[in-house]
């Protein structure tokens, strides 16, 4: 109880004091958002279509051509790491390059082509300010915690040692 009122009496946070925060973290490579890779998707039921699908483009048919013809659309960028199969797929290949089939975890197949990479790049203060208030005023509340403790303690072993010694 006591330890909660010291810590709301504590001054508030200064914004340029957050800042600084953002950029040290900036510079370590926290805040940082994740490599994505943005890929169209030809998504079909059966093993036998989606084997000549891919026979086909191996042919020179358009992928684009294929896309439009089996209701393929552009999908949301997938972070490094994410999106399972087709993701990863998606992430072993270069800008233009299509896959070979994919087998979905729900019985379905794929094909997926590159169309670009998003590359990493520091998330503005604004996205992560309340994130850092948070952890700051986390470690100010531990620091609180563990000080009080540490003080109240000590004072009581003196008083204990005073009353012993006298």
């Amino acid at each position: 109880f006591y330890e909660q009122f010291v810590y709301k009496n504590l001054p508030p946070l200064d914004s340029l004091f957050i800042k600084k925060q953002y950029d040290k973290g900036v510079f370590k490579g926290d805040f940082i958002s994740p490599k994505e890779v943005v890929f169209s998707e030809i998504r079909v039921s059966s093993r036998p279509l989606i084997d000549s699908l891919y026979s086909s483009l191996l042919g020179g048919v358009s992928f684009d051509f294929l896309l439009k013809k089996y209701n393929g659309s552009l999908k949301k960028p997938v972070s490094l790491g994410g999106g399972g199969f087709l993701g990863e797929a998606a992430f072993s290949l270069g800008v233009g390059e299509f896959s070979a089939p994919v087998e979905n975890l729900n019985g379905s197949f794929s094909l997926v082509r590159v169309e670009g990479f998003n590359e990493s790049v520091p998330f503005v203060l604004s996205r992560v300010y309340s994130q850092i208030e948070r952890k700051i005023n986390k470690s100010r509340l531990d620091s609180v915690k563990k000080n009080l403790t540490i003080s109240l303690f000590d004072d009581v072993l003196f008083s204990l040692y005073r009353e012993v010694l006298f």
